[in-house]
């Protein structure tokens, strides 16, 4: 059995006993006989199931308002509010979707449930999983991503993302770096072309600028700044406006020239093309559409993803590019599961001759970076 066959074992003996899961194993003393009701019926409403059943803890139904009827292979059946408050009306409720989370408590509220029966979202984040789900659908990929890669660090950051996965546990960061621009991984020259894939207020870009002049590279050629938000798209213009031969460009990066359905949470940080909710068509090209025509030294050399889960299209979307020009990259592999083994194997299948390697840069969830140089 290998590392990582081995570690999802451990998780779930760890699981089975509660571990990681303090609110959920204090549940039963606080009950004291009311009735136990989870509201909101998603993935990680099994996810909770799967735990209150190893701890002993009864669940009386479910409730969701948009579903009915029995709840996937639980068993168990989901009711509406209305029976909820009728059945129910001193229950305990757990929220169980972290997206709407307010909404929901607003609702029992107004159902007349107090604050004392409405526990929030158990976890620190809604990446969580199943783990029969992610045993189905991911172990195989986490095997070979840390198969893939050569370093320790990158090795226990995909170790760390499954647990993270699985149990909820934050990630803490390996490097105090900038982000994107890691030094022994990241090296800048003169005349660089930049790709700034999601470049929000324009953070990225200006420490692109700053990086190429602390490390006394001389001049950079070009930046351009990809931004379909248009609440970040304009500041970013704004804060941009300063500094010479930069383009922050309406559109987001894809695999062809289309339009999409994205998600804006008005500049907030939360926009994704991942999420099933839709709020506005955006415009969306390849960079290989883009740079369709131009000569080899006006080709990109070095480009930054962070767009939302659109970063496997943008990928594919950019494969001249990387096959003719082998620009430096780093690509955000945190906003889905799969983005840790199927990306980096993505850009080998492109271009066999790039060297891989992974950093975090936070404590929690978020900024997981490939690197591919």
């Amino acid at each position: 059995m290998g590392i990582v066959r081995q570690e999802f074992r451990h998780i779930i003996e760890e699981i089975n006993k509660g571990i990681h899961f303090k609110v959920l194993e204090n549940l039963n003393k606080e009950l004291k006989g009311r009735p136990f009701i989870l509201y909101g019926c998603g993935q990680i409403c099994k996810k909770i199931i799967s735990i209150c059943l190893n701890l002993g803890i009864k669940i009386d139904s479910l409730c969701d308002s948009n579903k009915t009827g029995l709840f996937e292979d639980t068993g168990y059946s989901i009711i509406s509010p209305k029976e909820l408050i009728e059945k129910y009306a001193d229950a305990a409720i757990m929220i169980t979707s972290q997206r709407y989370e307010n909404e929901i408590a607003e609702q029992l509220r107004r159902l007349g449930f107090p604050n004392r029966h409405i526990y929030p979202f158990p976890f620190l984040h809604s990446y969580i999983m199943d783990t029969n789900s992610f045993e189905a659908s991911h172990l195989e990929g986490f095997e070979h991503a840390y198969e893939f890669f050569n370093d320790s660090t990158s090795r226990q950051i995909v170790l760390n993302r499954m647990r993270m996965h699985l149990t909820g546990t934050s990630l803490v960061k390996t490097s105090s770096a900038p982000i994107y621009f890691e030094p022994g991984v990241i090296n800048l020259y003169q005349d660089e072309i930049f790709i700034d894939g999601g470049c929000f207020k324009g953070e990225t870009a200006e420490e692109f600028i700053k990086q190429i002049e602390i490390r006394g590279i001389g001049e950079y050629s070009h930046i351009y700044s990809f931004e379909p938000d248009i609440d970040t798209r304009e500041i970013a213009i704004e804060n941009l406006k300063h500094y010479k031969n930069i383009d922050v460009i309406a559109k987001g990066l894809w695999s062809s020239e289309t339009e999409l359905k994205f998600f804006s949470d008005g500049g907030r940080g939360g926009s994704s093309f991942v999420l099933g909710q839709t709020s506005v068509s955006v415009p969306v090209t390849s960079l290989d559409k883009f740079f369709e025509g131009k000569q080899e030294h006006e080709l990109p050399t070095f480009i930054k993803m962070d767009i939302e889960g659109a970063e496997k299209e943008a990928i594919i979307g950019a494969k001249n590019i990387i096959k003719q020009n082998h620009p430096k990259l780093a690509i955000c592999v945190y906003h889905k599961p799969e983005d840790i083994y199927q990306l980096p194997q993505l850009i080998y299948e492109i271009d066999s001759s790039y060297k891989f390697t992974l950093q975090q840069y936070e404590d929690g969830v978020y900024d997981t970076v490939l690197y591919a140089v």
